[in-house]
């Protein structure tokens, strides 16, 4: 099914994600592999978003014009793949193998966390861009104040150079 007026990208984007996830247990499957992260084709940035674009076109869909098949969209894949195949993954996490992280910057949740209250997933990291951004207003508000005091000592000492040579200029 195309995109349609329909039916949009944000309904055809959970769709595609479990496609995906189906195609990636087969070749999960096929490889011998104890999860998902362990297929090339899912910690391959290219070879993830080819396999993407070739299970879009197997379903004669096509993404919005600006979707990327990157880190955030391999996420929800991976986190589709648990919900539908979460026996498989918990066994052989029980088995103590060697799971590669989503990214290093960010590992996987462990079993019964969240990352926060909002658990969709829309937001990658909610708290660090909070603690970013009250850290740049905590500078941009300092650099406001110096230069507020520069800018006031400087027109101090400007109006007494200035209220000294008037008067020079004056009584001569």
């Amino acid at each position: 099914m195309s995109v349609s007026a329909s039916a949009s990208w944000h309904d055809e984007k959970p769709r595609h994600a479990k496609d995906l996830a189906r195609e990636l247990e087969r070749i999960r499957k096929r490889a011998g592999v104890p999860t998902i992260e362990d297929v090339e084709e899912f910690y391959d940035v290219g070879k993830f978003a080819g396999l993407g674009e070739s299970v879009l076109s197997k379903a004669h869909r096509r993404a919005a014009p600006t979707f990327v098949h990157g880190e955030h969209f391999r996420r929800i894949v991976a986190k589709t793949h648990r919900d539908m195949f979460g026996a498989a993954s918990k066994s052989t996490a029980s088995k103590g193998t060697l799971v590669k992280p989503f990214s290093p910057i960010r590992p996987p949740l462990k079993e019964g966390t969240s990352r926060s209250a909002n658990s969709s997933g829309d937001s990658d990291s909610d708290e660090n861009e909070a603690s970013m951004s009250l850290g740049a207003l905590t500078v941009i508000f300092v650099v406001i104040i110096l230069t507020f005091l520069a800018l006031l000592i400087g027109g101090i000492i400007v109006c007494d150079v200035c209220a000294e040579n008037f008067r020079a200029v004056t009584t001569t």
